[in-house]
């Protein structure tokens, strides 16, 4: 499985209610991170109901092109694969001098049950609400011996973990888990290394 290396906890994304799509939908140009569900893909536009706004706001629109990446649960795939319900994000980073026209990256994820774990009890997988405040759609998730674990490319502090395969046994608490599909023994599990707080640092007083 292609693991995708610049795929990182700081593209996890909320989680909120699918609206429908409406002639009141913004056209966004901006080189920003967009995140949200999407609604679905109207030609060369993603429609997306954005998460950092109320569920009844209007969607906006993201315009794509045939340099755009998409990333659909964590390989390589195409524009025409994505489909309404799925957690997406959209990212265009800024022009430099070396890149004056950034591509566009889109990473989307299929419907799962997405949360911290709080335990990991045999094969149960205990998991309470993601950081974005939401509920897994399954509170225990499910695994067996036919289940593949995944931990994603991300940075670990200041250290790049390229990720790849995981056993049963490595996860612990307060690791994210995105378990598909989200009812049911999962048949794959992704997984993000859990978030440790910065460590407290004491600065000398200065003296006057």
């Amino acid at each position: 499985m292609l693991i995708v290396r610049w795929l990182s906890a700081t593209a996890l994304i909320g989680f909120v209610a699918v609206v429908a799509f409406a002639q009141t939908t913004q056209r966004t140009t901006q080189r920003l991170l967009k995140a949200g569900t999407l609604i679905k893909v109207d030609g060369t536009l993603l429609v997306i109901q954005p998460s950092w706004r109320p569920p009844d706001a209007p969607p906006i629109a993201v315009e794509t092109d045939q340099q755009a990446r998409v990333i659909l649960d964590n390989e390589r795939s195409a524009l025409d694969k994505l489909q309404g319900g799925m957690d997406i994000t959209a990212r265009r980073e800024a022009p430099t001098d070396q890149e004056p026209k950034p591509p566009l990256i889109i990473h989307a994820w299929s419907p799962s049950s997405t949360g911290l774990i709080s335990k990991v009890d045999g094969g149960a997988i205990h998991l309470r609400k993601a950081p974005s405040g939401t509920g897994p759609v399954s509170p225990v998730v499910q695994a067996d011996k036919d289940t593949r674990i995944i931990r994603i490319a991300s940075f670990v502090g200041a250290t790049w973990d390229e990720g790849g395969p995981m056993k049963l046994d490595e996860l612990k608490p307060n690791m994210l888990v995105k378990a598909m599909p989200p009812k049911g023994v999962a048949s794959r599990i992704f997984v993000w290394p859990a978030r440790v707080p910065p460590q407290a640092t004491t600065a000398p007083t200065k003296c006057r």
